[in-house]
């Protein structure tokens, strides 16, 4: 009888382990895939703000929260039937135990000390058996992180496939001036830059260059809204900063930082997040006026090869590429490169330099730069000493 019961709470047990992996792997997923999120929140932080995804990277982020909650919830009721399991087993293997031994001293065929002695043995016999079906279910929450940990990098991250539609990107450049802008951090006691004026004619490109920390890139970055200070005296295209909202200021801008932010998407993903909607048509067209449809291509899942976290699956110069092309498929007038070939070797740089090129005369290009030969700007901006100086 001890034996029955045992195998009977073994084999329930057992049972109840298949659902626990499948929530243990689903689970998983979902903490994996909240964490990333998090992760490309944090990393990501400009480049969330400049395309507005903050508001998407959020709810993907609390559907994932959502979907654990509800598996922990489940994982919790099989536990629960499990311990409710476990504790019948032991209660009926004492109680019939205690039955067949009261009934085998009626007959004389057993003693009561020996019925005493028999209880526990056979409740730890019956406990033994189903704690092996315990030990399995235990197990599989453990098995399955450690098959994770010997899967290949990255694993399947696709999202709904793009739609495929004829919508190549195309924008025009406009004009941007700025008057008597000065700019400090809060807390600073003296400004990062005062009284500052300048003008870009549309479909030109103007290079900053200066002395590190002189505030060239605090200076585009004010003029593309992500700093948000009201009273800035800036007109792009005909509209001014006052008169518009933050997001539709933002809407004229696409931004290339020089981390080239990438996030644990696949490809076609990341380049997609410019622009909400985007289709798979529009998506190859940015890549390949981004000069990155060929190296996508050659790629062994081409378009639906996963980034990694933060673009570590690629080269630098493949990442600065990937992230033009997200630029690109916004449609944005106005390009900010903010030193976006700083941290590339020479042959990345001079590969991203190329692409930038080609974009000439399509959009209006503000670049911090370095290296001014490598891009050959029809502006250069000197700043230096909270002034901003035109040289040519």
């Amino acid at each position: 009888y001890a034996l029955f019961a045992g195998l009977f709470s073994l084999l329930a047990q057992v049972l109840l382990a298949k659902p626990l992996a499948r929530i243990a792997a689903r689970k998983l997923d979902k903490i994996a895939g909240a964490a990333k999120t998090l992760g490309d929140i944090f990393a990501g932080g400009v480049i969330a703000r400049v395309f507005d995804l903050r508001g998407r990277l959020m709810e993907i982020f609390g559907r994932d929260n959502d979907e654990i909650r509800r598996l922990i919830r489940r994982e919790a009721r099989i536990n629960g039937a499990q311990e409710l399991l476990g504790g019948s087993a032991r209660l009926l293997t004492t109680g019939g135990v205690f039955a067949a031994g009261s009934l085998l001293i009626a007959r004389g065929d057993m003693t009561l000390p020996a019925l005493m002695a028999l209880v526990p043995l056979c409740s730890s016999v019956a406990w033994s058996i189903s704690g092996i079906g315990y030990a399995w279910a235990g197990l599989q929450a453990p098995l399955e992180a450690g098959r994770r940990v010997y899967e290949t990098l990255g694993g399947d991250n696709r999202l709904d496939p793009l739609p495929e539609t004829k919508q190549p990107p195309a924008a025009e450049g406009c004009r941007v001036e700025v008057k008597n802008l000065s700019f400090a951090f809060e807390g600073a006691e003296t400004p990062l830059f005062e009284d500052v004026s300048l003008t870009v004619e549309e479909n030109r490109f103007a290079a900053f260059v200066g002395e590190s920390g002189g505030g060239k890139s605090t200076l585009l970055k004010v003029i593309a809204g992500l700093y948000e200070r009201e009273g800035l005296d800036i007109t792009v295209g005909g509209k001014r900063f006052s008169e518009v909202s933050l997001e539709e200021w933002r809407g004229y801008f696409a931004y290339v930082d020089q981390s080239c932010t990438l996030f644990n998407l696949t490809i076609a993903e990341n380049i997609a997040l410019g622009k909400e909607g985007a289709s798979m048509d529009e998506v190859r067209a940015a890549a390949a006026l981004a000069d990155a449809d060929a190296f996508i291509s050659a790629l062994p899942r081409g378009y639906d090869t996963p980034a990694g976290e933060v673009g570590g699956t690629l080269s630098g110069g493949q990442r600065q590429r990937i992230a033009i092309a997200r630029a690109l498929i916004r449609r944005a007038p106005v390009l900010v490169f903010d030193e976006a070939t700083s941290a590339l070797d020479p042959e990345s740089e001079r590969e991203v330099s190329e692409t930038i090129g080609h974009l000439r005369g399509r959009h209006t290009i503000l670049m911090v730069t370095h290296n001014l030969p490598s891009v050959q700007p029809d502006t250069v901006f000197t700043v230096r000493d909270r002034k901003v100086l035109r040289e040519g």
